[in-house]
């Protein structure tokens, strides 16, 4: 499977729909809330993959899809 990551696609209609929205995405939320990139990308990393190494965060999430990203990320939460 090719990853939608090229820079040189069109941008597809819906928000989420590359790795790198959805890394845009996640990097104004941060913003938003005043905390570290690498504070907020380590943990969630952690929780989707189980491990602090492997493909990039944002691919992993487009590849998991939101309903196992929801399901892991609540997992981790009650886990903690």
């Amino acid at each position: 499977m090719r990853l939608p990551s090229r820079k040189d696609q069109p941008e597809p209609a819906c928000r989420f729909a590359t790795p790198a929205r959805i890394e845009a995405e996640c990097r104004a939320f941060v913003e938003r809330l005043g905390v570290k990139f690498g504070s907020f990308v380590h943990p969630v990393r952690a929780a989707l993959t189980g491990t602090d190494k492997g493909p990039g965060l944002f691919d992993v999430v487009f590849l998991l899809g939101r309903d196992a990203c929801v399901r892991r990320l609540r997992a981790a939460a009650v886990g903690a």
